[in-house]
């Protein structure tokens, strides 16, 4: 895991609306040990990821009082739930190619 490596102090969590980096179970696996560990994470985007992020958030945000109260409805509505442009993520609908290695992530994720 790169986020067990001692001289490891910041990662990148990229996201593009290719791919959803939360259908493998490696990326928030990943994630989590980063954040056991307090790695600095940063998020980062493809332009059309964001473009694509701010037109839906103003979608909410015209329908709401204030940015939080925009996220939350957005977060109701579902998001995307599980989807590319998700505000909420369902790591339960991960998997890995190798089933012994979803057994294992899930194992250990489950412990905590």
């Amino acid at each position: 895991s790169t986020a067990t490596n001692p001289k490891l102090w910041a990662m990148a969590a990229v996201h593009t609306t290719k791919a959803d980096m939360y259908v493998r179970l490696w990326c928030p696996k990943e994630l989590f040990e980063a954040l056991k560990q307090r790695v600095h994470i940063w998020m980062a985007t493809s332009e059309k990821y964001k473009q694509e992020l701010l037109k839906r958030f103003r979608y909410w945000r015209n329908l709401a009082i204030d940015n939080s109260e925009a996220v939350q409805l957005w977060i109701d509505a579902g998001a995307g739930f599980g989807g590319i442009m998700s505000l909420a993520v369902d790591t339960e609908r991960s998997t890995c190619s190798n089933q012994d290695d979803e057994d294992r992530i899930r194992a250990e994720i489950e412990q905590v």
